[in-house]
């Protein structure tokens, strides 16, 4: 079976008085068409293991047949053998806009027509090695403004039951050449995992700690358990 080929096709019409109650659909009285269409050789060169070049293509409009939304997101996807990705789109966006739109307090995008485009790339290294990073990055239009953006999340593998993650990303949006957003955001947190065993019990647990401005991890290890410390600065513990 040859899997270098994919198209897909879907068509909903959704009534005005439709209960999304699950939260599927978050407009209701449109009709939606979504066209993706894809071709993915294997080229056995750079260490690539298979690379998809795709289209995505999502059309929203009223039940009178008036263009709402329209969404086109060209791009390629190539997977590595070491199981690294590179992600890369160009976003064409088209928005109409019957009510004015409120992204934040006091910030009010007006009704009108919007058309801008978005660059956006992501690259994902080796998952399985002991340190792991995803980077992220975007650039271009936002409504009749502008957006840029870039991140970086760091895997760290400490052992088989601690994992430890940074985060770290930046956004700025602007409107009429006004800075709305410019926010800066570093998070990190462990996950951990403690198992204790005896002959007659198994106690196993996950806790997370995050926003921590310092975060160090203690385990000692006897012959029968494990006991795990953790000391942590400035942040909240929750368990899950």
């Amino acid at each position: 079976m040859d899997d270098s080929w994919i198209f897909l096709a879907a068509q909903s019409n959704i009534q005005e008085n439709f209960n999304a109650e699950m939260g599927f659909f978050p407009r209701t009285d449109i009709r939606r068409t979504d066209l993706y269409a894809s071709y993915a050789p294997r080229p056995g060169i750079l260490s690539i293991r298979q690379i998809y070049f795709f289209n995505d293509f999502n059309y929203l409009s009223s039940q009178d047949g008036q263009l709402q939304t329209r969404l086109n997101y060209p791009g390629f996807w190539a997977l590595f053998n070491n199981g690294s990705y590179l992600l890369f789109l160009y976003l064409l966006n088209y928005e109409r806009l019957t009510e004015e739109f409120e992204i934040f307090d006091d910030v009010i995008i007006p009704v009108d027509v919007y058309r801008f485009e978005n660059i956006y790339a992501e690259f994902q290294t080796d998952k399985s090695r002991f340190l792991s990073a995803l980077f992220s990055w975007r650039s271009g239009g936002f409504y009749n403004g502008n957006l840029s953006s870039y991140g970086l999340k760091l895997n760290l593998k400490v052992g088989a039951h601690l994992t430890a993650n940074l985060m770290m990303d930046y956004n700025n949006a602007s409107l009429f050449l006004v800075t709305l957003i410019q926010q800066y955001s570093v998070c990190a947190w462990f996950i951990l995992s403690i198992r204790v065993c005896s002959s007659n019990h198994l106690f196993s647990g996950t806790a997370t700690a995050g926003r921590s401005a310092a975060i160090c991890c203690l385990t000692l290890f006897t012959g029968r358990a494990a006991i795990c410390l953790l000391f942590i600065t400035s942040c909240w513990i929750y368990q899950v």
